[in-house]
């Protein structure tokens, strides 16, 4: 069975929807740390897209915009994210 690019498309729309819920559930119970969240999740997609870019020379563009490379980079958004809440949850930022 040949894998064909509309495959892919469930995968994505589904880190999509994650991440708007999880993006609406940071705003609801964390108004105060919107800004924080929005620039860690900014943060991990930029890095873990210069990561794919550097990994894959020849045509980085083509890699980060298929549906694997950007369920890549909205997981990696989500990861910081996070790791984030945990450190505000265990006070690190003290």
């Amino acid at each position: 069975m040949k894998l064909t690019h509309w495959m892919f498309g469930f995968g994505s729309i589904a880190v999509i929807a994650i991440n708007a819920v999880v993006g609406i559930a940071i705003a609801c119970l964390f108004p105060d740390r919107v800004f924080d969240y929005v620039a860690v999740w900014s943060a991990g997609v930029l890095f873990s897209a210069i990561e794919l870019g550097s990994r894959y020379k020849d045509d980085p563009w083509s890699v980060i915009a298929s549906s694997p490379g950007f369920i890549y980079l909205l997981t990696n958004g989500l990861v910081c994210c996070f790791g984030l809440y945990i450190i505000f949850v265990f006070g690190l930022t003290e």
